[in-house]
């Protein structure tokens, strides 16, 4: 998928973005696709859920960045924090799908976290890697 064609998708979902602030969306999204940042799962050859990630041993500086900033990454870290997230659905088989394809990439990984925001607060979500066949989540 492009830029555009991942911007189409996310808004399909409910994503809602500022005229002004397209230009930066793309750029981060076009940026992201060259670094190989980028995991789509298809369903029935239709884009099913979307995930903007990067690799690092300190997530701070994920933290902090405002939302549309790129920010190079770590690809020999330990660490996954999720930027982007947005699906259909969200089930244990579609978690497990991510995992799978991140571990390809990077089977590395010891721990993940995912800074979720919400119209009532945010909260980070961290999964710790057990060992090679499974992952644990908690909140």
């Amino acid at each position: 998928m492009n830029p555009i064609e991942i911007l189409k998708f996310m808004g399909e979902q409910g994503a809602r973005y500022k005229p002004s602030q397209l230009g930066l969306i793309l750029s981060y999204l076009d940026a992201m696709i060259q670094d190989k940042r980028i995991i789509i799962i298809y369903e029935e050859n239709q884009p099913y859920a979307f995930m903007a990630f990067s690799i690092c041993n300190d997530m701070v500086q994920y933290l902090k960045k405002d939302l549309w900033a790129y920010l190079p990454h770590d690809p020999h870290g330990r660490t996954i924090y999720i930027e982007k997230l947005v699906s259909k659905s969200w089930n244990r088989e579609l978690r497990l799908k991510f995992e799978e394809e991140i571990l390809k990439l990077y089977p590395q990984l010891e721990k993940g976290i995912w800074h979720r925001y919400a119209k009532w607060g945010d909260r980070q979500t961290y999964t710790v890697r057990r060992n090679k066949e499974c992952m644990k989540s908690r909140s």
